[in-house]
């Protein structure tokens, strides 16, 4: 993503073939290059590395809040987070400073056991998708790969307006199957952003083939 003179891009850091080793846990998981040289700019002060559950998948979004420019992006590890975009020097690295963050798992997903350990069906998932922003919320869903694990999945909003970490102020949430179809839909449409409101959702627990959609649109 270009915001600026920068892009904005995820890392792709994660697991190796083992599904259970991160080779590079210090590496960063989001970086700023300049556009015109392709260097480094800034990398994440998050340290999400060490917490990946797989990989990387979420792609930024931008936007302006409380007259600042900052950039969204969903982690490895569940949490969406909000970037000041402008690279801050600390020492011999410009970092990418976190202006909040959220859980994007409830918090009965977490626990010790077994059944709630990733890529179990009832523990946590990663962000998987691109954060919309949208009159000062975020909009974001929680997955996983569904050849590699069943994990439940969340719908949140969250106030992009906050800061430090905000989830505490979760705003609504829907939770369906990593894998699931949507019998009944409708496609709202507002000047700048397209959202679906879910009337009806229908969990499936194999799929062979890509669910297909029936609607209409307003």
């Amino acid at each position: 993503m270009i915001v600026g003179d920068r892009v904005y891009v995820c890392t792709s850091n994660g697991q190796d073939w083992t599904h259970s080793n991160i080779p590079s846990p210090n590496s960063p998981s989001f970086i700023a290059l300049d556009k015109k040289t392709g260097q480094l700019a800034g990398e994440d002060d998050a340290q999400i590395g060490p917490h990946i559950f797989h990989g990387l998948w979420s792609s930024p979004s931008a936007g302006v809040v409380n007259g600042k420019q900052l950039v969204f992006w969903g982690g490895g590890n569940g949490f969406c987070y909000a970037f000041n975009a402008e690279p801050v020097k600390e020492g011999d690295t410009s970092f990418l400073k976190t202006a909040w963050k959220f859980d994007c798992n409830p918090p009965q997903r977490w626990g010790d056991d077994a059944a709630h350990k990733y890529p179990g069906a009832e523990g946590p998932s990663e962000v998987n998708a691109t954060p919309v922003f949208y009159k000062n919320r975020i909009y974001v869903a929680v997955g996983q790969d569904p050849e590699h694990g069943e994990g439940v999945g969340n719908l949140t909003c969250m106030d992009a307006t906050k800061t430090g970490d905000v989830t505490k102020a979760r705003r609504y949430g829907v939770t369906t199957r990593s894998i699931a179809a949507f019998r009944r839909f409708r496609l709202i449409r507002t000047p700048g952003c397209c959202s679906w409101v879910i009337s009806r959702v229908m969990s499936i627990v194999s799929m062979p083939r890509p669910a297909s959609f029936t609607g209409r649109t307003t």
